[in-house]
């Protein structure tokens, strides 16, 4: 019966938690890159010819969850998948929340908790210090993506909190096999488990058998990225790791661009946590990840260092952020109960229902926002365009699109055609990496030049990469360029195809 009653709690706080926060419509942001394999892997329109779909998959296991929804299910699980994981992480966040602050003593102090974390993670509402990660780096975000399921981290935290010492490192383990971004985050939480094991038990058979279990669950993950992704020679890896951390994504890899105001107050949730549950096994379990994130992270800082850049050890603040900023919500709201005796007040009926009229207005407001999403996507200006494109697309196109607008992110899954290449989707392999940022310059070189120079750069792209279709916007379409001829025009946007038989001069 315990059982049905917390599958019935999960499921509604599952469907609250999605209604309030909300998620964006496929194929949004990142999804451009990361459901990229796995849908040409399942046959979606060409995407098997583009030449990013062809490079090494940094995401094996999560492209295999794209194939497989692609192929034999429905796109709409896609949705689905995130409400289980927004199902997680809120009931994941309650329970910890309630074994440090024994909140099942009081069902009205509970509601009154979740009530106040709802609220701060609700689309209306969004505190981001308290939700999201440093270097804007987070678990939950506008859309359905790998990182996510880092949910699962706080789930195994959870877990191991309720004594399920065996299902917390299967938890953390499957979350570093959907993102190998999360061995090191798993890693830690692992040595954090063995120590309070260590602790408790005075004896170092059950701490080496979490270990070992770890890293045998955890051994395919590693093969492959040292299979498949171990860098090719270290001139090549160190300019890879270059582009990444300096060109790339510097608002991720370096502390010196990210560091500002709002991330020391989110360093200061995290030591705020730690200090609450001080005297909770929770303590040592948040104390080792922070220890190591902080002490590599002032490396950086001191030495410049571009392989921790590139490894970026803050990255465990996207569950250290949320768990601590739970932790802080709930004893602020604890506080009262505890003083004032609220359960037992006549004012307990107020409070209920306050919290109720709360989580209406949130879920109701989620929805509100949901469908002006929708009424926003439907009007976008770009569709004409690329229906046109998905209607008419054949075999051995290749397009070449603005690099570094997100105007057309969502340009090569929408309509399944190949693309040259896009800012935001890089390969992971070093020397992939490389080919990567050669067209992205070249295609960046095109849209910036003007005549008769990028009517060169473009006969170069073709010759080098085989473009067959350029889009631009219509007031910069070359007119004296003659290989290009114009097949499309609406909303200020043009198709133009390259005919391979003319020239550069005509």
């Amino acid at each position: 019966m315990e059982c049905v009653r917390s599958a019935g709690k999960w499921v509604l706080f599952a469907l609250i938690f999605s209604a309030s926060y909300t998620q964006a419509f496929l194929y949004a942001a990142n999804q451009h890159d990361k459901f990229l394999h796995g849908l040409a892997m399942a046959g979606e329109g060409l995407l098997n010819e583009d030449w990013t779909a062809r490079t090494t998959d940094p995401l094996p296991a999560f492209g295999f969850l794209v194939y497989l929804t692609s192929a034999f299910l429905h796109k709409y699980f896609f949705y689905a998948y995130y409400v289980v994981l927004f199902g997680i992480y809120i009931y994941s966040l309650m329970g910890t929340a309630a074994i440090v602050f024994d909140l099942k003593k009081s069902k009205l102090n509970y509601l009154a908790v979740f009530t106040v974390v709802l609220l701060y993670h609700s689309r209306l509402a969004r505190v981001k210090i308290l939700e999201r990660g440093v270097a804007g780096q987070y678990l939950l975000g506008p859309e359905f993506q790998n990182s996510v399921f880092g949910v699962l981290l706080i789930l195994s935290i959870y877990l191991f909190l309720r004594r399920y010492f065996v299902w917390s490192v299967i938890s953390l383990v499957f979350a570093a096999i959907m993102h190998s971004a999360y061995l090191f985050h798993a890693g830690l939480l692992t040595i954090s488990y063995m120590i309070v094991s260590l602790r408790e038990t005075k004896s170092v058979k059950k701490p080496v058998q979490l270990g070992l279990l770890a890293l045998a669950l955890v051994s395919p993950v590693l093969w492959y990225n040292m299979a498949y992704l171990d860098f090719t020679s270290k001139e090549i890896f160190q300019k890879s790791m270059y582009i990444m951390t300096h060109i790339r994504i510097p608002h991720h890899s370096l502390p010196s661009v990210w560091l500002d105001a709002s991330e020391y107050l989110k360093v200061g949730v995290m030591i705020a946590g730690l200090y609450l549950v001080r005297k909770s096994v929770l303590f040592i379990v948040l104390l080792i990840p922070f220890l190591a994130g902080a002490v590599l992270t002032v490396a950086q800082l001191l030495t410049g260092s571009d392989a921790i850049a590139y490894f970026a050890p803050w990255r465990v603040s996207v569950f250290l952020v949320p768990v601590s900023g739970c932790i802080i919500a709930a004893s602020i709201v604890s506080m009262p109960f505890k003083r004032y005796q609220l359960e037992s007040n006549e004012n307990a009926k107020k409070i209920s229902r306050l919290c109720v009229a709360i989580i209406a207005l949130l879920v109701i407001s989620g929805t509100a926002y949901q469908i002006r999403d929708y009424v926003r996507l439907s009007s976008d200006k770009t569709l004409p365009l690329m229906n046109f494109v998905r209607e008419t697309k054949a075999s051995g196109q290749i397009y070449l699109i603005p690099p570094r607008t997100d105007r057309f992110m969502g340009f090569r899954l929408y309509t399944g055609a190949p693309i040259l290449i896009h800012w935001k989707s890089e390969p992971y392999k070093d020397v992939e990496l490389l080919q990567w940022y050669d067209r992205v310059l070249i295609a960046q070189r095109f849209y910036a030049a003007e005549g008769h120079e990028a009517c060169a750069i473009l006969q170069k792209i073709v010759d080098d990469y085989g473009v067959t279709h350029v889009i631009m916007d219509s007031a910069r379409v070359m007119r004296d360029c003659s290989m290009l001829k114009e097949i499309f025009t609406e909303n200020g946007l043009s198709l133009l195809r390259i005919d391979l038989r003319k020239n550069v001069s005509g």
